[in-house]
């Protein structure tokens, strides 16, 4: 027991020592050359020193300090990458999401690009407030105002009293025209139930006089290859009297039809209603036109904003079906699923003077095996902690999710009381934090650090409890 504590007091002094050493001499040998630019913000919205600065979705530097300039405004010092160009007409905006996995982006913004010139070195670059609109639709801000203009196009225009009167006409008119169209069908329908007799008798003798032709047609045509043609002339000729006075018969009926009076004056009525409807027809036509333009516009970005709406849905649904697919297969797997080890701890960084908390859930799959998750910074950056553990003896090595990034770490147990921990991750930008953790009792412990070694040194300590 007394060796145990010697060890950990041992430990404990080498770590102050390291970080002394690193915050003596740590930024001056590994500190990058930068070109310091500045942001004044009405809110911050939640930057810290460390947040990374991107443009064009390349990163070129970090914030590196937070202050209150005035009670209305805070001031973000930027340290950008040596010589990176900064066009004149650059903005400063913060993305904003509804919920955040990684860690949050200060992004400079410009419209002329290399054409608006270069930004002076230490000029205060203008920040503007990011929007959750600006962030899933662009182009969703101007959509807004346009259908703000429409709308009070449209009120005004439904609040002209001409105008309502012109509806009003034209809804009158068109209820006039259906009922003259309705009477117009009717007297139709009547015409041709009264004249059916006519009307079939008509259509049979046509059918009958086209049938005598054909015949006419087919004897003509044999009497033609007949070599006493001569002598059957007379029958044809006959035969084709006959034909021609039934075809009179046929033309004298339909005469009569069409001379009835009754008959003619239901057809001009119904061709007079018919004209009446046409103009009625162009009339409401022209009217709805300039009342639709409007309305289509309103459709299209309505349509535009249920695409976009049907693509998040879907996103979300195929990330709940394969939540449920693993929970689902859980009980059926045969595993027996062991109790898991909770660990909560919270420190102070002495570099960017702020409280860190950090949430870690230890479920062991097998005696060798386990899955390490939780939330880095949580309550801050709610970072996602997700890997797979592997013990080799009394230590293990881990990977997978470390804060949202791609990362393993190694877990090394010298003695029962102490343990220590390092974690490498985000390739795009190596971050290496180191912690050393003394169990006090069973449940609490102490625990001393440094975040993002060989780039900030950044010294940490706190306690922990766990269970």
């Amino acid at each position: 027991m007394a060796s145990a504590w010697k060890i950990g007091l041992f430990v404990i002094v080498f770590v102050a020592l390291l970080i002394a050493g690193f915050s003596v001499v740590g930024d001056s040998l590994f500190k990058k050359p930068v070109d310091n630019y500045y942001g004044d913000f009405a809110d911050i919205g939640g930057l810290q020193a460390g947040t990374m600065v991107t443009m064009a979705g390349v990163k070129i530097g970090s914030v590196s300090d937070v202050d209150l300039l005035n009670p209305k405004t805070a001031r973000a010092k930027l340290s950008i990458k040596k010589g990176t160009f900064i066009p004149a007409d650059a903005k400063l905006t913060v993305p904003t999401a509804l919920f955040s996995l990684g860690e949050a982006t200060l992004q400079v913004v410009t419209e002329r690009g290399m054409d608006a010139g270069k930004l002076p070195v230490g000029s205060v670059i203008p920040a503007v407030k990011g929007s959750l609109l600006r962030t899933v639709l662009p182009e969703g801000e101007e959509t807004i105002r346009q259908l703000n203009e429409t709308l009070k196009a449209t009120r005004d225009l439904l609040s002209d009293p001409e105008l309502r009167d012109r509806i009003k006409g034209v809804l009158t008119g068109t209820e006039q025209t259906l009922v003259a169209l309705n009477k117009v069908l009717g007297q139709t329908q009547g015409i041709i139930s009264q004249n059916q007799g006519t009307l079939r008798s008509a259509l049979l003798n046509a059918s009958s006089a086209i049938q005598d032709l054909r015949h006419g047609i087919v004897t003509v045509t044999r009497q033609v290859a007949d070599t006493d043609l001569p002598g059957n002339a007379q029958a044809i000729l006959a035969s084709l009297n006959g034909t021609a006075k039934r075809a009179e018969e046929l033309v004298a009926e339909v005469n009569r039809f069409v001379a009835d009076p009754n008959m003619r004056t239901a057809l001009n009525n119904t061709m007079a209603n018919l004209e009446q409807v046409s103009r009625t027809g162009i009339d409401i036509a022209e009217n709805t036109k300039a009342m639709t333009a409007d309305g289509k516009i309103v459709t299209a970005k309505a349509i535009e904003l249920a695409d976009a709406a049907q693509e998040i849905a879907a996103e979300a649904k195929g990330l709940l079906t394969r939540l449920n697919q693993f929970v689902g297969k859980l009980p059926g797997t045969g595993i027996k699923l062991e109790q898991p080890s909770l660990r909560l701890e919270t420190g102070r960084n002495f570099d960017t003077d702020r409280f860190q908390t950090d949430v870690f859930i230890n479920y062991p799959l097998s005696d060798k095996t386990s899955i390490f998750a939780g939330v880095y910074d949580a309550t801050e950056r709610n970072q996602l902690t997700a890997q797979y553990s592997q013990m080799l003896g009394k230590n293990a090595i881990r990977y997978g999710i470390y804060a949202s990034k791609p990362g393993v770490g190694v877990d090394l147990q010298p003695t029962r009381r102490l343990s220590l921990t390092g974690d490498l991750f985000d390739p795009n930008d190596l971050k290496f934090n180191m912690r050393a953790r003394f169990l006090f009792g069973d449940d609490i412990y102490g625990w001393v650090g440094l975040d993002r070694i060989f780039d900030r040194n950044q010294a940490i300590i706190g306690i922990g409890v766990k269970r």
